[in-house]
């Protein structure tokens, strides 16, 4: 996958008759102006060589999910909340640089294409490649594209609490509002 122009959410639904169906099938376009769920302040400070090509596939405001569940709901495309998770698929082209950043959210990123080289605040860089799975645990991180084919991964984000330090507040990304701290 090079590209992220022939992505497609299938969603199924479960009938009155107790039986499986396909609900619909969406094609995942670019949002024009790039995802809607990212500040123009944040996306200035992190994306200085612009926003990534971001498609929310799917996301739910609380765990567990209750089924059956309405097959028309469109996902949101916020960051999850305090008992949310979201999956979109992110694509980086080539040259592509980001800045420092971290956001309060477990994130398994799975890579799909290309490589993508994940560098953390302490020196730490590793370039992964298809196959290679990234859990972070709500770390400080910047992304790169060295490639020269697009670099396109699955983020799937869960919420997370707070019990301990947190990287630096002037490289969050997000709110405060987003951030969610253990009760003493």
């Amino acid at each position: 996958m090079d590209s992220l122009s022939s992505l497609r959410r299938i969603v199924t639904t479960l009938g009155a008759d107790g039986k499986s169906h396909i609900a619909r099938v969406d094609e995942l376009k670019e949002r024009p102006g790039g995802p809607r769920t990212i500040p123009a302040d944040v996306i200035a400070k992190n994306y200085p060589n612009g926003s990534p090509d971001m498609r929310v596939i799917w996301d739910h405001g609380t765990l567990p999910v209750e089924l059956p569940s309405d097959p028309d709901w469109q996902p949101s495309g916020q960051h999850p909340t305090a008992q949310g998770t979201r999956i979109s698929v992110i694509g980086y082209p080539p040259g592509w640089q980001g800045e420092m950043f971290w956001s309060s959210r477990v994130d398994i990123l799975i890579i799909m294409s290309g490589a993508l080289t994940y560098v953390t605040d302490s020196g730490d860089e590793i370039t992964a490649v298809p196959g290679d799975y990234i859990i972070q645990n709500g770390t400080n991180k910047s992304f790169r594209n060295k490639g020269d084919v697009p670099a396109v991964f699955t983020a799937v984000m869960f919420s997370a609490l707070q019990t301990g330090p947190t990287p630096p507040m002037e490289q969050f990304h997000g709110k405060p509002a987003d951030l969610y701290f253990k009760e003493p």
